[in-house]
């Protein structure tokens, strides 16, 4: 039973890849999707995607039978190329969350300084989601390779399993996985719950100031908040699936109803490895988003309208020129609309 579920969840997560390198390609062909979401987004997929891969590669190389040799130099390259790769995909998660709040909460300038600014940010977030994850990287290699945390604090990756070693005693995982996963889903809610309270705000103020829906503070408040609402729906995905994940270890570890967790989590295990798929139908599998691509491709042999407005929707090039006073420029409804 353990093997074939074990399969299972490999063809699932080779399915889930697909997805993933879909959505990624789809955000690398269209530049009008490049904004700063959707370069987060991109990154937050690229990590996702590696961390499936990793997980399909140790599923194929473990040995079903227990009393075969690992190769442990291998197992543990894996082992922490995954943990890095799950680590940098929760911090793009909450960097997501972060600006969404961000957003909600600072005026901006002229599109030029916008887009130094974006650049700016950017880099920022890269050192803080690529940093905070390599940091915890580092740490977990060197207690694994010292004696500098007491023995129930070792990761010991590799050894028995690629992974963190099981065991009623040891807390390697939930000190150097599972707690910051912990603190970065925890964060999100918060920042969730502070910009959904901002959002009724300014929905409140722009509705006192004017009741023109073409206001540009009127768009600007539309876009920013398809955008909360698309990063909602991401952190459900995502951010939902484990925690159910992290109840998930402590119910393995402190009590002893193996037979009673494996089949009321199974259905999250389908979940987990099925969250490419659910990112591609989010981000990817929209009308707009099949229209763009086929004007990318010149495969529509209709003949293009002439309002300013319109070709700056659908052309990817002149959406970058575009003087909205919004981050989130028109073109953004490809990427956000429900």
């Amino acid at each position: 039973m353990y093997v074939d579920r074990l399969r299972m969840n490999t063809a699932l997560e080779l399915t889930s890849c697909a997805f993933l390198l879909m959505t990624l390609l789809v955000y690398v062909c269209l530049p009008s999707l490049q904004n700063l979401h959707g370069k987060t987004l991109m990154c937050h997929v690229s990590s996702l995607l590696l961390a499936f891969i990793c997980l399909a590669v140790i599923t194929w190389i473990t040995p079903v039978d227990p009393e075969e040799e690992l190769d442990t130099t291998t197992c543990k390259a894996l082992a922490y190329t995954t943990l890095f790769s799950f680590l940098s995909a929760f911090s793009w998660l909450n960097v997501m969350c972060f600006d969404i709040w961000w957003t909600f909460g600072v005026l901006r300038g002229s599109t030029i300084t916008e887009a130094r600014e974006h650049r700016k940010k950017f880099m920022l977030y890269c050192l803080y989601a690529w940093g905070l994850s390599f940091l915890i990287l580092i740490l977990a290699i060197v207690a694994d390779s010292t004696d500098i945390l007491p023995n129930y604090l070792q990761p010991d990756i590799g050894n028995s399993n690629c992974w963190f070693t099981h065991s009623r005693n040891a807390y390697g995982e939930l000190t150097f996985f599972i707690g910051p996963v912990m603190i970065l889903l925890i964060s999100n809610v918060v920042f969730f719950v502070l910009t959904a309270t901002h959002c009724n705000k300014v929905k409140a103020e722009i509705k006192r100031v004017t009741t023109n829906p073409m206001d540009p503070r009127n768009k600007r408040f539309r876009s920013d908040r398809k955008r909360f609402i698309m990063n909602v729906k991401l952190f459900i995905v995502m951010g939902m699936s484990w925690i159910c994940e992290v109840v998930s270890f402590f119910l393995t570890k402190y009590l002893n109803y193996e037979h009673w967790h494996h089949i009321f989590f199974y259905t999250t295990d389908v979940f987990n490895c099925l969250q490419g798929l659910l990112i591609f139908i989010l981000f990817v599998l929209k009308s707009r988003v099949y229209q763009a691509l086929r004007r990318r491709f010149k495969l529509d042999s209709k003949k293009k309208p002439t309002g300013n407005a319109t070709t700056t929707l659908h052309d990817p090039y002149r959406v970058r020129k575009s003087t909205s006073s919004s981050t989130l420029t028109t073109a953004f409804a490809i990427s956000s609309a429900p």
